[in-house]
């Protein structure tokens, strides 16, 4: 659940660009709680509204987009490896 915090964070944020930021949590909201139900979506949205604030998160979503793509071609280089 710890991994999903960072993730949710840079996909939020990334996606509130080009959309607007409430709509993006609302279809995000709405997605969690079709599949996984109401308790994981108040789960969700403490994750999310926590760590979503107007402004400030520009610094983080360029911090967490350069830290994915590094762990993502660390672990195709070890599967390559292996």
């Amino acid at each position: 659940m710890f991994s999903l915090a960072p993730i949710l964070v840079f996909l939020t944020a990334g996606a509130s660009v080009i959309l607007g930021e409430s709509d993006v949590q609302d279809r995000l909201f709405a997605k969690v709680q079709e599949v996984y139900g109401d308790s994981v979506l108040m789960i969700v949205q403490g994750l999310v509204e926590g760590f979503v604030q107007p402004g400030s998160g520009k610094l983080a979503t360029g911090i967490s987009a350069i830290t994915i793509l590094y762990g993502a071609t660390r672990v195709f280089v070890q599967l390559q490896d292996a």
